[in-house]
């Protein structure tokens, strides 16, 4: 990889499919016609549908991104989520695994449209964090940590940790934005993101720790706007009105967050700003945070 030091991405706290079966065999042989090789011949020469595209890779995926030209997402319904019980934590579990189901349809989705390859990544939801993932220590402060470590078991997998204070049925809002912000980063391996910020992390590691904190809120305000992007399509059928997602962003502006938090993810303002980005714009080309001046990424 290009990182000297191996780049875990970290999110905070702060914030199926269905198949036809084919029709059952009747045993018995079609009675062959003249017709039948001509209609075989045709069959063969017929145009192939082109499958799935490997990701772009480096500035091609930050400037060319294929997801990035797709029109506004169509809601998706996530109704039917568990309900979440006071200190139940179980029942947190359960819902936030409902969650990541859903939002496992709506990547598949937008990333077919985008005549991309698509593969769910893997999570876990925790009641303490561990004291490694991903070949390192966990993160201070982080709620969630995805990684990006080719050859290690935890590779295109996330962690959330659900804490005894977070099993509360008002904390739904806050765990399923951090759930679709860690989701965000597998959304930027699988488009090819993830290659981009690989080389920018190289080059910034050249400057200091100014330059790559920037790269590293670019890349998390991009996964903020990711989250926006699935949850403004998924919201309606999650939540019964639009009073979670306002008293999220109420106190979300007024959280003392500290210093080293910020200069690795944003003010709790500007996280805000991105994810109500991709919420309105319903497509991840409102998510470039890449080209964006740093004040809008600070």
């Amino acid at each position: 990889m290009l990182r000297k030091s191996p780049f875990l991405l970290v999110g905070m706290l702060l914030l199926a499919s269905c198949a036809t079966a084919p029709p059952a065999a009747s045993g018995l042989a079609p009675t062959p016609t003249p017709t039948a090789a001509p209609a075989k011949a045709a069959a063969a020469t017929a145009p192939r549908q082109p499958g799935p595209s490997a990701p772009p890779a480096f500035d091609q995926a930050r400037d060319h991104n294929p997801l990035n030209k797709l029109s506004k997402a169509k809601t998706l319904s996530c109704s039917g989520t568990p309900a979440v019980k006071v200190r139940k934590w179980d029942t947190m579990k359960r819902y936030l695994t409902a969650v990541k189901g859903c939002l496992d349809r709506f990547w598949k989705r937008e990333f077919a449209r985008a005549g991309l390859r698509y593969t769910p990544p893997g999570a876990t939801f925790v009641r303490k964090a561990p004291a490694r993932f991903c070949g390192l220590e966990w993160g201070k402060n982080a709620g969630g940590m995805y990684c990006d470590l080719a050859g290690l078991k935890e590779d295109k997998r996330f962690t959330v940790v659900v804490r005894p204070d977070d099993v509360w049925p008002e904390m739904r809002i806050d765990l399923a934005i951090l759930t679709a912000h860690e989701y965000g980063h597998h959304v930027q391996k699988m488009s090819g993101y993830m290659s981009y910020i690989d080389k920018a992390f190289w080059q910034a590691d050249k400057k200091g720790r100014k330059a790559a904190d920037l790269v590293n809120r670019r890349s998390e305000l991009q996964t903020e706007c990711f989250a926006g992007v699935a949850l403004g399509a998924l919201y309606d059928s999650m939540f019964p009105s639009r009073a979670p997602w306002d008293d999220y962003r109420a106190y979300t502006a007024r959280w003392d967050q500290e210093a080293s938090w910020d200069r690795s993810h944003g003010l709790p303002r500007t996280q805000v700003t991105w994810m109500e980005r991709g919420w309105k714009a319903g497509t991840t080309g409102a998510c470039d945070t890449w080209h964006a001046k740093s004040s809008a990424v600070k």
